[in-house]
């Protein structure tokens, strides 16, 4: 859900400068982000409240402490925030809040998981942010150009695409290939 948001918001900024095509999708875009950041703070704080349950059913201060300076704590703790930021920029707030909220959420992922047990922390978290980041990009692209593609006409069951759908098309298609590559590098990196 988190990579959701962060991805649709993505191709929300990649096509808000095409004129036709933006007017288009646009609020379709921030409706669905708005959604889906909502559902998954909402979850992601469901999530936290049931591990905190299950792990200290008779819940003291220190405990409550030691669990949020922890890195799962403070991972969640980022991702809230992130989601958090992400609602102020679908409910108009500046431009680069959108990247601010992007970064907060990708970032959270960092501190958990198998980056932490790698011989190579540090690099490996880099790899995951940049894996995680193309992942976003993935599914807030394919998410936007089935929205595109939904909305153009066809004639003898051939798509009628604008100029500007087709250029739209090209760049999604240069920067997912990009992300292939950074896919490559993470699964690389695992191996090693």
């Amino acid at each position: 859900g988190s990579l959701f948001v962060v991805g649709v918001l993505g191709w929300w900024r990649l096509v808000r400068g095409r004129s036709g095509i933006a007017d288009e999708i646009e609020l379709s875009a921030e409706a669905w982000a708005f959604a889906a950041a909502w559902l998954t703070l909402s979850l992601t704080l469901v999530a936290l409240s049931l591990h905190l349950a299950q792990l200290y059913p008779h819940f003291a201060g220190p405990e409550l402490l030691s669990v949020l300076i922890s890195p799962y704590g403070w991972g969640t703790g980022l991702r809230l925030v992130g989601l958090g930021i992400l609602i102020w920029a679908c409910e108009g707030g500046p431009r680069w809040v959108n990247g601010l909220g992007s970064v907060a959420v990708i970032g959270s992922f960092l501190p958990i998981g198998h980056a932490l047990t790698s011989q190579y922390p540090a690099g490996t978290m880099v790899l995951l942010g940049l894996h995680l980041a193309g992942s976003a990009f993935w599914l807030g692209g394919l998410w936007g150009l089935e929205r595109l593609l939904s909305r153009s006409r066809q004639r003898d069951g051939v798509l009628e695409l604008t100029p500007h759908a087709v250029g739209l098309i090209q760049r999604f298609s240069d920067v997912a290939t990009w992300a292939c590559l950074l896919y490559t590098s993470d699964a690389a990196d695992d191996l090693l």
